[in-house]
């Protein structure tokens, strides 16, 4: 276990945070507004507080560190930057292409043009308030990661030199964001750094310490004797800590009636405390404990649908479902019907292409 890169447990949830995404994006409620239903107003607060975020962030974060954190020579980072391009971008690419020409042959209105499809193909749409849900506007959150994989080998010279560094970067960009949008907030520039919420909830800036929680999951995993394994339920007590989140949030939003007012909350819990207590408890659980959940998680079904999960995730809202509303608008046909098109993407397109350009690259 040690030495492992390869958590099947983690794969599959990469499913469940897609599927998240899935239902923030496209209501079971079918966008009725239901007001004697408490389970809508219950699902409508969670939406705002986003935990599917939280799991790729910190994702990413222990993925990349427990794969490259001992890199040091030039060939490595070589590798490592080759990796994350022919993972992340090329797919990107082609369904933001696919986006922009159909929206000019077919007059789909999905808000991108020549100027936008720029700047969502140089992944820098994000920094913009007004614009970061053009073309494809799930890919947004590609900023932010690809902003964490540029800066990656930095950030671990840092932390090698001290562990402290852990806490002190994340609270270095937090400190710069929060700079970048004192210096920007009065430039009408299509909302670059608009607002100090937004910083928070798009941008590197403010969401590198789940990166950073993902990172220190990983050192600990490097550290943690193979023969220590302790079956202690924690995989149950991080869902447990998620789910009181979500609970006492969504308490708080029915109770104070105006989002606005709990962003300093929202950003709290979201950013930091379900991060650090919640979801980091339950990937250590999913990686060292043997429960029925990591059996259900890493079981052959969960982890094709966690590998196929990033086509899901970029054809799960624009031209895709546009042609499949064409046929129902009902959300079980939407939801089956775009997780077959993404596994047969990924087995057709996705898994083909990628190893196609790592021979190419000789990575």
């Amino acid at each position: 276990m040690k030495n492992s890169t390869n958590f099947p447990a983690l794969t599959g949830i990469r499913a469940i945070a897609a599927y998240l995404v899935f239902f923030t994006h496209v209501s079971p409620f079918g966008g009725k507004v239901i007001y004697d239903n408490q389970l809508y107003f219950f699902f409508r607060d969670l939406n705002i507080l986003h935990i599917e975020l939280s799991l790729f962030f910190v994702l990413s974060g222990f993925v990349v560190a427990n794969k490259y954190y001992e890199t040091s020579q030039k060939k490595g980072w070589r590798n490592y930057f080759a990796n994350r391009f022919v993972r992340i971008y090329p797919l990107f690419w082609g369904i933001t292409t696919l986006t922009l020409l159909a929206n000019f042959f077919f007059r789909l209105q999905m808000n991108i043009n020549w100027k936008l499809y720029l700047l969502n193909i140089s992944l820098l749409k994000g920094f913009f308030k007004d614009l970061f849900l053009s073309g494809v506007g799930q890919t947004w959150t590609l900023t932010v990661v690809e902003m964490f994989y540029l800066l990656v080998p930095i950030f671990f010279f840092c932390v090698k030199k001290s562990k402290w560094n852990l806490i002190a970067i994340p609270a270095i960009l937090l400190g710069l964001g929060l700079l970048l949008v004192s210096v920007f907030k009065n430039f009408d520039f299509y909302g670059f750094f608009g607002s100090n919420d937004f910083m928070l909830q798009t941008s590197l800036f403010g969401r590198c310490f789940e990166f950073f929680v993902g990172i220190a999951l990983a050192l600990l995993l490097k550290n943690k004797r193979a023969d220590s394994e302790r079956k202690i339920g924690l995989t149950y007590v991080g869902l447990a800590i998620i789910l009181v989140h979500l609970i006492v949030y969504a308490y708080l939003a029915e109770l104070v009636k105006d989002p606005s007012r709990l962003t300093l909350i929202r950003v709290t819990l979201n950013n930091f405390t379900l991060p650090l207590f919640g979801i980091s408890l339950l990937f250590w659980g999913l990686i060292t404990e043997n429960t029925r959940l990591n059996r259900i998680l890493g079981g052959k079904a969960f982890v094709l649908l966690g590998q196929s999960s990033y086509v899901f995730y970029l054809i799960h809202v624009g031209i895709f479902t546009a042609i499949l509303m064409k046929f129902s608008s009902n959300i079980v046909f939407l939801f089956i019907a775009l997780n077959l098109l993404a596994i047969i993407g990924f087995k057709l397109v996705d898994e083909p292409l990628t190893k196609y350009l790592k021979q190419k690259l000789q990575v």
